[in-house]
C-alpha cells in the first residue's frame, strides 16, 4: 500500500509540475493572431500610406500642370504682348510706307494719264506780233458740246486749225497734228475748226468724224457758228492756222494755205 500512494504521490507530483510548466509556456494560438493583426496593421498602414503617396503625387501632378499651363499661358501673353508692341511700333512704318506707296502710285497714275511732253514750255511771243482783237465766240463741238471762248484761258498759246471735210490737203496733214498734240507742252493747245459743219445742222458730222477717227486725232474739234465766222469767214483757202493767247488775243499772223511743216516752225519760234 505504501508503495502504492508513494507511486500514486509521485505521479501527482510529475503531473503538478507538469501542469505548472504547460502554464509557464506562451499560448502559440495568440502570437499568430497578434502577428497576423500587426501584419495586417502594417499592411492596412502601407496601403493607406501608398494611396496618400499617390493622392499627393497625383495633386503634384496636377499642380505641376497647371503650373505648366499658366506658365505657358504667361508665355503666350508675353508673346502676344511682344508682337502687339512690335506691331505698334511697326505700325507708323508701314503707315510711312503705305502713304509712300499711295503716293508713288498716285504720281505714276498721273504720269499715265498725262500725255508725254505734257510739262510747261517758255513761251516767247513779242509784243508787237499780239493784236488788239479779242476773239469772243460761242458754238459746239463736234459731239454737240457747249463751248466758248473761255478755252483758251487754261494755255499760254493755243494753235486753232481750220480744215474742211472736203480738203484733201488737210486729210493729208491731220495724222501730223494728231501726233503732234500729245507731243505739245502742257501749256500750249491745239484745236481744229471744222469749215463745213455747222452749229445746229448733222451735216458733215459723220464724214468729220470718220476722218478723225482714222487720224487718230484727239483734240477738240469745233463745228462754225456765227461768232466764229467772224473770223473763218475772212479766210479763203484751207488748211489754214492761226494763234490765240490765254486773253483771246489773236498772235502773229494768219498762216492761210500753211501745211503742217510751216506750222510747226512757227510754233517754234514762240514755244521755246
Amino acid at each position: 500500500m505504501e508503495k502504492i500512494k508513494y507511486t500514486v504521490l509521485v505521479v501527482l507530483a510529475t503531473l503538478g509540475v507538469l501542469f505548472i510548466i504547460i502554464m509557464l509556456i506562451p499560448d502559440d494560438t495568440d502570437e499568430p493572431e497578434t502577428a497576423v493583426a500587426a501584419v495586417e496593421t502594417e499592411a492596412e498602414a502601407n496601403n493607406a500610406n501608398t494611396e496618400n503617396a499617390s493622392v499627393e503625387t497625383v495633386a503634384s501632378r496636377e499642380e505641376e500642370e497647371d503650373s505648366e499651363e499658366v506658365s505657358g499661358e504667361t508665355e503666350e501673353s508675353l508673346e502676344t504682348e511682344e508682337a502687339s508692341s512690335e506691331a505698334e511700333e511697326a505700325s507708323p512704318e508701314a503707315e510711312e510706307a503705305d502713304l509712300d506707296s499711295t503716293e508713288e502710285e498716285t504720281a505714276e497714275t498721273e504720269e499715265a494719264e498725262e500725255p508725254e511732253g505734257r510739262e510747261n514750255a517758255r513761251i516767247s511771243i513779242p509784243e508787237s506780233e499780239i493784236s488788239d482783237y479779242n476773239m469772243e465766240f460761242q458754238t459746239e463741238t463736234l459731239d454737240g458740246r457747249k463751248v466758248s471762248d473761255s478755252i483758251f484761258k487754261d494755255y499760254d498759246l493755243t494753235v486753232v486749225h481750220v480744215w474742211q471735210t472736203d480738203c484733201d490737203s488737210c486729210l493729208y496733214d491731220m495724222g501730223d497734228y494728231a501726233r503732234y498734240y500729245k507731243e505739245l507742252p502742257g501749256n500750249v493747245n491745239l484745236i481744229g475748226i471744222i469749215g463745213d459743219v455747222y452749229e445746229g445742222t448733222d451735216n458733215n458730222v459723220s464724214e468729220a468724224e470718220r476722218i478723225l477717227g482714222n487720224a487718230g486725232a484727239e483734240f477738240m474739234n469745233l463745228r462754225t457758228s456765227d461768232s466764229t465766222y467772224e473770223v473763218t469767214g475772212s479766210i479763203q483757202y484751207v488748211p489754214s492756222t492761226f494763234f490765240v493767247d490765254k486773253k483771246g488775243r489773236i498772235v502773229g499772223m494768219l498762216l492761210e494755205g500753211a501745211g503742217f511743216s510751216d506750222v510747226k516752225n512757227t510754233i517754234d519760234v514762240y514755244v521755246r
